[in-house]
């Protein structure tokens, strides 16, 4: 993903999807814009945007929760890190 990979544990081991963000003209094309620079660097390129839109707050928390699980979820239990706050 544009942020990395998102890894799903099984029983010990994992799956990485490798998600690539979209081109800018695929974004424009998937949220029906016309010419949208400024959102496309807002929001990113992440495909599944096209399905919530850029209206309101789901965006944004989308994005949120994406970071947060590559961030604490995969990356702090696959490195096995135990000081997460340091």
């Amino acid at each position: 993903m544009l942020l990395g990979e998102l890894a799903t544990h099984l029983s010990g081991r994992y799956v990485a999807f490798h998600i690539h963000s979209l081109y800018y003209q695929e974004f424009l094309q998937f949220l029906g814009l016309e010419n949208s620079f400024e959102s496309m660097l807002k929001y990113g390129g992440m495909p599944f945007l096209a399905n919530l839109g850029l209206e309101g707050d789901k965006p944004s928390e989308y994005l949120r929760n994406v970071y947060s699980t590559i961030l604490l979820k995969d990356v702090v239990a696959r490195e096995n890190m135990r000081n997460i706050s340091f």
